[in-house]
């Protein structure tokens, strides 16, 4: 429908059902790398992210923050906690092939 019409959209169905408009343009690939940076401090130091956390730095909305995450998870880019601090998600040590290049080895 967006394309007929000259506007740069689509409609998109995550696995969960939640639909969402995005850009054409959209790059999941992007949205993986920008979350695997948050779970590194100013520091250095991984850390864990939560929804709130990737909604804020990412500027959308809760509910594809989740989406998100989850998606970062099943493609073995982070793995979760749900431990006392609530459900948090971590650079994935367990993946054994460099998904994102060199970005855990650098700085």
């Amino acid at each position: 429908l967006f394309p007929s019409m000259g506007i740069h959209m689509q409609l998109r169905t995550f696995e969960s059902g939640t639909l969402a408009i995005q850009s054409s343009e959209h790059s999941d690939k992007e949205v993986y790398k920008r979350m695997a940076a948050m779970t590194k401090d100013d520091q250095g130091t991984l850390v864990g992210i939560g929804v709130s956390d990737v909604s804020r730095q990412l500027d959308v909305p809760v509910i594809l923050a989740r989406e998100y995450l989850l998606m970062a998870e099943d493609n073995h880019i982070l793995c979760r906690d749900d431990g006392p601090n609530g459900l948090r998600f971590y650079h994935n040590f367990f993946q054994q092939e460099v998904t994102l290049g060199d970005f855990f080895m650098s700085s």
